[in-house]
């Protein structure tokens, strides 16, 4: 088993509600089953007190509940596997200096409705002229560490956890990294799946968040994102419950890459955490809507 996450950068402290203050939020993946609203609703004032007692704007929570027995209020997951019958859930309740503008949100319904009238193209491929290969830190050099920071530099303007050489060289030993190399073996492109294997009441429950995705400008609309998610999944597939994004509301592409490669699109979160780069719904404010896209995984 993967040793329990005490606080990674995308999933979050395992376990127990905590204050995250870089985003103000209070975050909460939980470890129990949830088999009424009652206990939900335990759960929400024991983290709305944390929020309280830190002045935070947000809380957002996931629970795992039989299926029905509450839809949450901004994405719901079914599960699969030795969890069929049961659902990954987000509560998330804001304050009113973080309440998204009605515009945005609904410049974002446009995007995920055009995203669905498209046929999937999950067959895509990049040009020859890239490798696609797993980051290691027996693979990875200087230059490419310094090389990453500039990419995720020229991606995102701000971003939810701190991306310099140190936590670039964290996230390559911790997760799994895959990245497209040019002809000049410069890592152009990246994307990341961020790892928990933890029991839920005796029943071993394995997650897969993808996240840190970034691609130069110049190497954009070649399939890279597509590529390296792909490589991806055929790494996570066999040994992960449930593989999920959320991924950022106000920019097209990234939202098709996993539309295309097979996930369901499953709610949003409202202000999520701090966040913002190139995009096409011009969101107002430090913070930024996400969208859940989920995947069942443990395929043969």
């Amino acid at each position: 088993m993967i040793e329990q996450l005490v606080e990674a950068p995308s999933i979050g402290r395992i376990g127990e509600p905590y204050y995250d203050e870089k985003n103000d939020r209070v975050k909460y993946f939980s470890t129990s089953i949830f088999e009424d609203r009652n206990s939900i609703d335990d759960e929400i004032v024991r983290a709305t007190q944390i929020a309280e007692d830190n002045q935070a704007s947000r809380i957002t929570m996931r629970f795992i509940t039989p299926t029905g027995v509450y839809m949450g209020n901004e994405a719901n997951i079914a599960l699969g596997n030795g969890f069929t019958g049961f659902s990954l859930l987000y509560y998330g309740e804001n304050n009113g200096s973080r309440v998204p503008d009605e515009s945005e949100t609904m410049a974002e319904d446009v995007i995920i409705q055009d995203i669905h009238t498209k046929q999937r193209n999950s067959e895509k491929r990049c040009p020859g002229r890239y490798a696609i290969v797993k980051l290691e830190p027996g693979n990875v050099s200087e230059q490419d560490i310094m090389g990453l920071e500039k990419l995720f530099a020229e991606a995102f303007t701000t971003y939810t956890t701190t991306l310099d050489q140190e936590s670039i060289r964290e996230m390559i030993a911790n997760n799994v990294a895959y990245a497209a190399r040019d002809q000049d073996g410069r890592i152009v492109s990246i994307a990341v799946a961020e790892r928990a294997e933890f029991d839920v009441e005796e029943r071993t429950f394995s997650v897969a968040e993808l996240s840190e995705y970034a691609t130069k400008k110049e190497h954009r609309s070649q399939g890279l994102a597509q590529e390296t998610t792909r490589a991806l999944l055929n790494e996570l597939m066999g040994n992960t419950e449930i593989i999920y994004a959320e991924s950022r509301a106000s920019h097209y592409a990234v939202n098709k890459v996993f539309y295309n490669l097979g996930f369901d699109y499953r709610g949003r979160l409202a202000k999520h955490c701090v966040l913002s780069g190139d995009q096409e719904v011009d969101e107002q404010g430090p913070y930024e809507n996400l969208n859940v896209w989920s995947m069942i995984g443990m395929e043969d």
